[in-house]
């Protein structure tokens, strides 16, 4: 069998320009059950595992199929989740989202149980990242794709998880099962014209979770409902497009709530968050 080494030099030779290196070596690792880059590198003298398989997995990357869904594979927050095309795969961006709720919740529920939904959850990555660390807390999922839903179900399972899934549009499965939470975590689809986004994240990612009228139009469907899911106190993290801090902000002082709110930036230095606490 040819080394590691040399089937990724092979590779590299045949590889797309489109395609990112980085991608390759992603490739590479999963390929090889390996960690990460580092483990490759020092792993490049050892044979190829499973080599036909690769090849037929890089015939699939070079067409410009994301390597994620070419290994069905996607890591957040240092687990690995199943992900293919009935589902987003997961960002950076998502991971900080769920970082920001994680340090909130450690500092607000250290002692005390909670509830939290997670809506349009997706692949599952949010609810089940949090449930993992907090496994006393009750945690809901919602999305409106059955679909979707599966692979959540899917990634429940595999990480050993008690996560309650609905179907259904927004809040609607909560408010019909009359479920009221503590914290409600989001983020929906928010791209206003899919033309303006990546080639690969439209020829491969699911429209659905991404395209919403006028950008906003799932926050103001949660906001809307918002009183029918919390008794006296909620509070709302959402991941949000970076274009919207004005027209949320409208929305949001419209509500005949006491509020607290604000909005942050991503790694990229990009308004991407909003949190906000609404008192009855």
């Amino acid at each position: 069998m040819a080394k590691i080494r040399e089937v990724y030099e092979a590779a590299r030779a045949k590889l797309n320009s489109d395609i990112p290196v980085a991608a390759l070596r992603l490739l590479m690792v999963e390929s090889n059950n390996l960690k990460n880059y580092a483990e490759l590198d020092h792993s490049l003298g050892k044979e190829q595992q499973n080599e036909a398989v690769f090849w037929h997995q890089f015939e699939s990357l070079n067409k410009g199929v994301p390597v994620q869904y070419v290994t069905n594979n996607a890591n957040f927050l240092g687990d690995d989740f199943h992900v293919d095309s009935r589902v987003l795969i997961p960002r950076p961006e998502t991971e900080e989202l769920v970082e920001q709720v994680y340090r909130d919740l450690l500092l607000n529920y250290r002692d005390e149980p909670f509830s939290l939904v997670d809506v349009g959850t997706g692949s599952g990555v949010i609810a089940i990242s949090l449930a993992k660390r907090f496994e006393e807390a009750t945690i809901y999922a919602t999305d409106i794709d059955y679909d979707a839903l599966k692979v959540a179900r899917f990634n429940a399972m595999r990480h050993e998880v008690n996560v309650k899934f609905f179907i259904g549009d927004m809040l609607k499965p909560l408010i019909d099962n009359n479920i009221k939470v503590d914290i409600l975590v989001s983020n929906p689809p928010y791209v206003a014209k899919l033309e303006e986004v990546d080639e690969n994240v439209y020829n491969y990612e699911p429209h659905l979770a991404l395209e919403a009228e006028d950008g906003i139009e799932y926050y103001k469907k949660i906001l809307k409902d918002i009183d029918k899911i919390f008794d006296d106190k909620i509070k709302l993290f959402f991941e949000i497009g970076s274009d919207q801090e004005e027209r949320l902000t409208e929305i949001i002082e419209q509500l005949k709530y006491e509020k607290k709110y604000y909005f942050s930036r991503d790694l990229q230095g990009n308004i991407r968050y909003l949190f906000l606490e609404l008192t009855k």
